[in-house]
């Protein structure tokens, strides 16, 4: 990683100088990103689906340390990335503890919340939709049989299993793949360089691709539902010109 992003990562922002001296979240997340209505329904705060897209396909950010996060979910895909350190987190009251390289991908409605971080430590959020999830992707995942195509797809489904997560362990120094690209992904978010979100984009592909190609756990049956929902993509894809609801209706 380009050591000038790394030591910035490691400087303390004003958020986390300020809760190192109270130990209390001081939010850097303004009400607007907040789902006033789903909050209400999950009795949790849910950050919506729009607020860190706004200028970005895919959003980094560095965990703030100093102060545990309270429970929250959201709208959208986060994987967290234990770049230096260790983090104890619970994912739908299930602790989870990220060690050093670890990768923690969380599901659309997961709820969870982060035990305080310390001086040492560096935790990195991806944030990602499923529109930046390919269909040729999604359909690769699923012939190489892993657990990721489940997980993904399941969004699409009728009655989607919410709040799933996926915990990926030991990618430190003995996985430069990955590591790798994970290096790629924050300096190219913070350099901020001409065709960025393009670039980012394409490395969150190939950063899906390798968690699978280095995590060969079995996948479920495909159910009918999540077969429909991939032969209607397919059919978008292949006649995306000419393509009407009925057409849809009909496949």
């Amino acid at each position: 990683m380009d050591i000038k992003i790394f030591k910035s990562l490691q400087a303390l922002s004003a958020v986390e100088l300020e809760q190192q001296q109270n130990h209390y979240v001081s939010d850097d997340i303004p009400p607007a990103a907040i789902d006033l209505k789903a909050s209400h329904e999950y009795k949790v705060p849910v950050i919506n689906n729009d607020y860190f897209f706004r200028n970005c396909s895919v959003a980094i950010r560095k965990h703030n340390r100093f102060a545990p996060y309270p429970v929250h979910t959201h709208q959208f895909f986060e994987i967290n990335y234990m770049l230096r350190g260790h983090a104890t987190e619970y994912v739908n009251d299930h602790k989870v503890v990220l060690n050093e390289g670890d990768v923690l991908l969380l599901d659309i409605g997961s709820q969870h919340r982060i035990d305080a971080l310390g001086t040492n430590d560096l935790l990195i959020n991806v944030l990602f939709r499923d529109r930046n999830i390919s269909l040729d992707l999604i359909s690769q995942i699923q012939a190489a049989k892993s657990v990721l195509y489940d997980f993904l797809i399941n969004n699409m489904a009728t009655n989607p299993k919410k709040g799933q997560y996926i915990l990926f362990k030991n990618f430190g120094s003995g996985n430069n793949e990955i590591q790798a690209t994970f290096d790629a992904l924050i300096t190219e978010y913070y350099h901020q360089r001409d065709f960025a979100d393009t670039i980012i984009k394409s490395q969150l592909t190939i950063l899906i691709a390798q968690l699978v190609r280095n995590n060969r756990i079995p996948v479920t049956t495909t159910s009918p539902t999540q077969k429909l929902a991939i032969d209607l993509l397919d059919e978008i894809r292949q006649h995306y010109q000419e393509i009407s609801l009925e057409v849809s209706r009909a496949a």
